[in-house]
């Protein structure tokens, strides 16, 4: 990451900086393979189109797969497979994941990265690496992974993070010399 481009995520966070949250086993793919693209439906690729050029903070939603972990806070099946999936998709798109401990895919709940967004790519036909049929490909040029999540509470579309979201932030990228 060059100088000007930190300052601008710096900026970034000064300002009226943005989330959008993803389930964690898709931020997971984000920060330790080479997602790029996020698949959004028309309504949140139409407000995308506003960010484009901006920083945003990649959350990790609560739910694997969609899903809650059950009355006990267990991890079950459901969100086993949904690592599954998460792999498999991977693996599709020319890379080699391994095994993906639930563990690592747990701890990618909050915000746990920030990306540029440069572009929205209109629904392909057929799958194209991380980008799926009929789904708006929300293209992040830049990714910058935290060393931890930083816990927030996510909402649906593109969030405002609270102020002492964003000085956690910063002060994690403060403390790994990234700035």
């Amino acid at each position: 990451m060059t100088p000007d481009q930190l300052q601008s995520l710096l900026d970034a966070l000064a300002g009226d900086f943005r989330a959008l949250s993803i389930w964690p086993e898709w931020i997971y793919a984000f920060c330790f393979l080479n997602k790029r693209i996020e698949n959004r439906g028309p309504t949140v690729a139409r407000d995308a189109r506003r960010h484009i050029g901006e920083w945003i903070g990649l959350h990790g939603s609560k739910r694997i797969g969609g899903k809650p972990p059950n009355f006990y806070g267990n991890w079950n099946q459901n969100h086993a497979n949904a690592v599954k999936e998460m792999t498999a998709t991977a693996r599709a798109a020319g890379e080699k994941p391994g095994q993906v401990p639930l563990r690592d895919i747990i701890d990618c709940r909050g915000v746990r990265a920030i990306g540029y967004l440069s572009e929205v790519l209109p629904p392909p036909r057929q799958r194209s690496g991380y980008h799926m049929p009929d789904c708006y490909g929300l293209r992040f040029s830049e990714v910058i992974v935290l060393p931890s999540a930083v816990e927030a509470k996510g909402a649906l579309g593109f969030w405002r993070v609270p102020n002492e979201v964003k000085a956690e932030i910063r002060n994690h990228l403060l403390a790994t010399k990234q700035v």
